[in-house]
């Protein structure tokens, strides 16, 4: 989840939003966006190794990616985690419990999606997970902008990194008022909830490999 934003506000300095504590000085804000830039330029770096750009007529549609519950379930919550294939590993300096299954469904979907770290992790996904799970550098989203109340808090920086383009998103926190909000878009959109204490399994993966190809063929 978001941190608690009581004590903060969102200023934009620079057509850039950046989170500031209450009262901040003209210093501390831009100290906030250098550090907001730092953290941009770090993603570019990371977006560089991808084997094919990001530029609009790039055929394949985005899938953003949740790490908690999705590509690192919850396995602390079943009774036996090892007994439905999970294990326990350290990441960074998070220890995360991953489905040794789980390197291989990513690298499939690649075929078909741009993925895009899409969760609370943020620069830590690509700087730790992505190597341990053999990925490519892969971009970061950022949630700097403000959370709305009437849906998932990821929303606006979801529609702020997607623009117009198609997508589909694996998140465990999914609700009937996300896939609404979907619906209401313009453009083919996917939002697939996950069980978080199992994870992303095949029958994600086959659907979203079903979205994608009936998306090559319109």
């Amino acid at each position: 989840m978001p941190p608690d934003d009581g004590e903060f506000r969102l200023v934009r300095v620079r057509g850039q939003l950046v989170r500031v504590r209450a009262g901040a000085s003209q210093q501390e804000i831009e100290a906030a966006l250098a550090e907001r830039e730092a953290r941009a330029a770090t993603s570019a770096v990371f977006a560089a190794g991808l084997p094919a750009s990001f530029a609009q007529d790039d055929p394949r549609a985005l899938l953003l990616l949740d790490v908690d519950g999705v590509v690192c379930p919850y396995g602390g919550e079943l009774a036996d985690p090892e007994q439905a294939g999970l294990r326990q590993v350290s990441v960074g300096y998070r220890p995360v419990w991953l489905s040794p299954e789980v390197g291989g469904h990513l690298e499939r979907l690649r075929r078909s999606f741009q993925l895009v770290w899409c969760t609370a992790w943020e620069d830590d996904a690509a700087e730790f997970l992505a190597p341990f799970l053999g990925l490519p550098a892969l971009p970061v989203m950022h949630f700097d902008e403000p959370a709305a109340a009437d849906c998932h808090w990821k929303w606006p920086a979801i529609e702020a990194f997607v623009g117009d383009r198609p997508f589909a998103w694996l998140d465990d926190e999914i609700r009937r008022d996300d896939l609404a909000r979907a619906e209401r878009r313009r453009v083919p959109t996917l939002l697939v909830r996950v069980e978080g204490t199992h994870g992303l399994q095949d029958a994600h993966v086959a659907q979203l490999e079903a979205f994608a190809e009936k998306l090559r063929g319109c």
